[in-house]
């Protein structure tokens, strides 16, 4: 192309140019306006008291007590597997470790060995889930619980399905 084949085109690239530079200009200014407003937010939660370690303690134990889920998940567990396995929560005892250690849910399907809940079949996992659930609506009740049924269910043995039902239905009705 000769010089002259490019000069209908010089307009329209000086038009692109002028928009680039202007999308540039406004990218920084929203980049400028959100600084700004993230600024504003991290001074304002500075202002905001943190609990002390006494009043967090006492926090976390009015809100975290894993002694009613313990206590209720064997029984539940129970339940669902028809009297052949049981299951415990394992925690340490002091509620400000409570987040670090963390809780481990031990299982024995079928009377075997204990097994912690990673090393179960998709079918004991699936139990076990519904067995802790269950619990921690009977220690803590709420309103409702949504269950994702296809992936849940489709794991569950026959027999723990149907006794789920049962155990769903009880749950309903003690939790009002």
């Amino acid at each position: 192309m000769s010089a002259s084949e490019y000069q209908p085109l010089f307009p329209r690239i000086t038009k692109c140019q002028h928009l680039i530079a202007a999308k540039d200009l406004l990218e920084q200014r929203r980049f400028s306006l959100l600084t700004d407003a993230l600024g504003k937010i991290n001074a304002e939660l500075s202002q905001v008291p943190c609990p002390t370690t006494a009043a967090a303690h006492t926090h976390t134990k009015t809100l975290i007590s894993p002694h009613d889920v313990a206590r209720r998940c064997p029984q539940v567990f129970q339940f669902l597997t028809d009297w052949c396995g049981d299951a415990y929560l394992q925690y340490t005892s002091d509620p400000r470790l409570l987040f670090t250690t963390g809780i481990s849910l031990q299982v024995r399907p079928d009377q075997h060995r204990w097994r912690p809940f990673p090393t179960l079949s998709g079918g004991q996992q699936a139990v076990a889930t519904l067995a802790l659930a269950f619990a921690m609506q009977a220690a803590f009740p709420s309103p409702f619980y949504f269950f994702d049924e296809a992936g849940l269910e489709c794991r569950l043995s026959i027999l723990s399905t149907s006794l789920s039902l049962p155990l769903r239905r009880w749950m309903l009705h003690s939790t009002h």
